[in-house]
């Protein structure tokens, strides 16, 4: 009995560290909580029964001690259960990143898998240049998502080294779609990038982070409802579930036909940064200053629908592997 015990309360901080991930601040990273689980809550809803049966198989056999096993609950149907492990799994790789979370999470912590060293400048008409010979780490973003399908894909691979390389997807694949975490801007007062929007001070708050909330925030939300900053899990994955539910509809799949064709995670995190690069510096953003009148329905515009295609090519990923899962 002390033994159940001590494991409803391992179980019970790992879920209070799941509540608490929107609360904690953190560098580079992409899409809040809220954020993540949307993109979870489209490729799930998409998936095929038994596609989500071999995908929760995979979560459940990763190591004990990495947290994952321990994000599905006991209390709804099995079905829902396995629903809210697919969900919660698309935010692990941020809740291993918390100081709060146990040692063996926190082994599987890789800070430099959630973007990559791309740098870049405006020149005097405002057009992109590329920037070389700044310290350029580990492979990044891109690179280690098709490490990490390949992994996936692999079934002479132990199930438990499966099970956490599909969760890492699950995140990755939503953190290469924000574009922020594609490169970073190199200026006077940054001369060695900033680190992806995390260095220009807007308010009371920056560049990245605003686009990380671009969900938690937008109007779309109820007057009077909270944001997803002081939610709680359930408050939170039930948010998801509505802009999964809205997304879905504004932007289906097979708007995406040409961008599900391209299979090549360069390319996506390109991509992104080329939106960056249009949509998130401009002349009204100005380092100190306030954010700009118009500055988040800017960002919205272009992040919900990077919400839905990083749903939407998980999804599709997923189908296509489904074979070897």
């Amino acid at each position: 009995m002390p033994a159940s015990r001590s494991a409803r309360r391992g179980v019970a901080a790992l879920l209070a560290l799941v509540g608490a991930l929107a609360l904690r601040p953190a560098p580079a990273r992409a899409w809040d909580g809220i954020g993540h689980m949307t993109i979870a809550a489209i490729a799930w809803d998409r998936l095929s029964p038994a596609t989500r049966r071999r995908v929760v198989a995979l979560l459940r056999a990763a190591p004990a001690d990495a947290g994952l096993t321990q994000l599905r609950p006991s209390t709804r149907a099995p079905d829902a259960n396995d629903r809210i492990l697919f969900l919660r799994a698309a935010t692990w790789a941020d809740l291993v990143r918390d100081r709060a979370a146990p040692e063996g999470m926190r082994r599987q912590d890789r800070p430099r898998w959630h973007y990559r060293d791309v740098y870049w400048r405006a020149d005097s008409g405002g057009r992109p240049v590329a920037v070389t010979g700044l310290p350029v780490g580990d492979p990044g973003v891109a690179e280690r998502i098709g490490e990490l399908t390949r992994t996936l894909g692999d079934a002479s691979r132990a199930p438990a080294e499966r099970g956490i390389a599909l969760a890492w997807l699950l995140h990755l694949v939503g953190d290469v779609h924000q574009p922020l975490h594609a490169g970073s801007r190199v200026t006077p007062a940054t001369p060695r990038g900033d680190r992806g929007g995390n260095e220009v001070r807007l308010g009371r708050t920056n560049v990245h982070a605003l686009w990380d909330d671009a969900l938690d925030r937008s109007p779309a939300r109820r007057p009077g409802e909270s944001g997803g900053r002081s939610l709680g899990d359930e408050a939170q994955r039930a948010r998801a579930d509505g802009w999964a539910a809205r997304l879905q509809r504004t932007f289906p799949a097979a708007g995406f036909r040409a961008a599900l064709a391209d299979t090549v995670p360069t390319r996506w995190a390109d991509a992104g940064l080329a939106l960056a690069q249009r949509h998130a510096y401009g002349p009204d953003v100005v380092d100190g200053g306030p954010i700009p009148v118009g500055y988040r329905e800017r960002l919205r515009k272009v992040s919900e629908p990077q919400v839905a295609l990083a749903g939407s090519q998980i999804w599709h990923g997923l189908h296509l592997m489904s074979v070897f899962l």
